[in-house]
């Protein structure tokens, strides 16, 4: 891991020991899991098509008045394989991510509207800047939500993205421990290309159906080719294991 990386994981702790050291420890909201996945893939585009570790960490305060909108997360990808075109050999972190987001004051039942922003690090030293707008809904048979991303720097600068996705829940044993996860996305995309790149329009579908008991989960993702002047998906199926927890 090049320096840039480090400074980077160091400035985010001392900001997780900062914002939990100001509080008392029953305070501070810590979620924390890795997910090992069979190919990297970033919205239909594959990145790595090896496997991959991805850990990450979030970080708030639901107890705090004035923090608890607020949340911290960092997010990374660690190549088990080298086979991509992200620029890390085998055993290397390619991708780091920083992100904060802000849950708006809005009074509706079961409804949440959050503020983003994401930057997105790379082991080349580049960057890429995106913020968003998620929009989503919560009941018993489905949840919904649509979000926008948008980005303002690196190779993100003027490319619009918007996603429809609706997940579902059911309890497969009397426990209510075992959990059948089924979920879907469609994605708009605008390129804002000039006609030298991809074309605007539906990017991709994906599919994904998985279990989950515990701190444990597994789950397979199937990614749709919608149109290919759009995106080209080469990483029909991917695999991911799943482990995390809260405290």
């Amino acid at each position: 891991m090049n320096s840039m990386f480090r400074l980077i994981l160091v400035v985010l702790v001392a900001a997780v020991v900062s914002l939990t050291g100001s509080m008392n420890a029953r305070a501070a909201d810590v979620s924390a899991g890795a997910d090992v996945a069979s190919a990297y893939v970033f919205r239909g585009d594959s990145v790595n098509d090896g496997w991959v570790l991805q850990p990450y960490l979030e970080v708030g305060n639901s107890a705090h008045e004035l923090l608890a909108p607020l949340s911290l997360g960092v997010w990374a990808n660690y190549d088990l394989d080298d086979d991509g075109g992200d620029g890390a050999e085998s055993g290397q972190f390619s991708e780091i991510d920083l992100s904060a987001s802000y849950v708006l004051p809005i009074n509706l039942e079961n409804a949440s509207v959050s503020a983003g922003y994401t930057e997105y690090t790379y082991n080349t030293g580049d960057a890429d800047r995106e913020l968003n707008l998620i929009a989503s809904y919560d009941n018993i048979r489905l949840s919904p939500e649509v979000a926008v991303y948008m980005g303002v720097d690196g190779a993100l600068e003027d490319k619009l993205q918007l996603q429809l996705s609706g997940s579902h829940d059911e309890s497969l044993n009397a426990a209510g421990d075992l959990v059948l996860n089924l979920g879907g996305t469609v994605a708009y995309q605008h390129n804002d290309s000039d006609g030298e790149g991809p074309e605007d329009g539906l990017g991709y579908v994906l599919l994904s159906a998985g279990v989950s008991r515990g701190i444990f989960s597994a789950r397979a993702d199937f990614w749709v080719e919608t149109d290919e002047d759009v995106l080209t998906i080469e990483d029909e199926s991917v695999i991911v294991v799943g482990i995390s927890g809260a405290m």
